[in-house]
């Protein structure tokens, strides 16, 4: 409730299994045997630090469904960077406890929690996708109780959101050595262009951010050549 990853940390600690399977408030799992089939495939694949898959979205309306491909398949640093982890439900994820022994400060103490630990996921090793529907994300668009109905109304928490994932963003880009930089600094561009919209008389204060960063990485591209 602090955000300075106290309730992170208290979590990882009490969780002592090999995997840990996320289902955070009113989601919920559809699949009876989606815990058995995942750890299935990380048991026969030590090669893949986390498993996800596709879902529904429910509404006020009914159901949508979500799901980034129409197959079972490997997903790739380079295109879940550009954003196919937006379009992978945090309810369907399981991962290697290990992978995070040594989780940084900057993935913990982010805005959010479910695109650090994706990131971190799969510049640790690899991810795959089940394309059976396993899960349900619960969009409370009639009232506002969800986060995503209150964040899409709120435009402070958009603004630190975005600051929060470009910073992430950049420490993970240097934390992957620049393998992905061109990836990284397309939706760092995009950020940019996102904040600007919503609230313009930001656009200076998060140029000069930007900026930082852009130098910054120059350096270190320099410095690998």
């Amino acid at each position: 409730s602090t955000r300075d990853g106290s309730l992170e940390r208290i979590m990882s600690d009490a969780c002592s299994g090999k995997y840990i399977a996320i289902c955070e408030g009113d989601d919920y799992w559809i699949d009876p045997l989606k815990l058995q089939k995942q750890v299935d495939f990380l048991d026969a694949h030590d090669e893949y630090s986390m498993v996800c898959s596709a879902g529904k979205i429910l509404t006020s309306h009914g159901f949508i469904n979500w799901g980034v491909v129409g197959k079972s398949t490997e997903l790739f640093p380079e295109d879940l960077i550009k954003g196919f982890f937006g379009y992978i439900p945090t309810a369907s994820i399981m991962y290697k406890k290990c992978v995070l022994n040594e989780y940084p400060e900057y993935c913990i103490k982010c805005f959010v929690g479910d695109r650090p630990l994706k990131l971190y996921c799969v510049l640790n090793g690899k991810v795959y996708y089940f394309s059976q529907e396993q899960v349900v994300y619960r969009y409370n668009d009639k009232d506002g109780g969800s986060w995503s109905a209150r964040f899409s109304k709120d435009i402070s928490m958009q603004l630190k959101h975005h600051e929060s994932l470009a910073r992430l963003e950049y420490d993970l880009d240097v934390y992957s050595n620049l393998q992905y930089h061109e990836h990284f600094s397309r939706m760092r561009s995009i950020r940019v262009l996102e904040v600007v919209s919503i609230n313009p008389q930001f656009a200076k204060d998060v140029f000069l951010m930007m900026k930082k960063i852009i130098v910054v990485i120059q350096d270190l591209i320099l410095l690998n050549n």
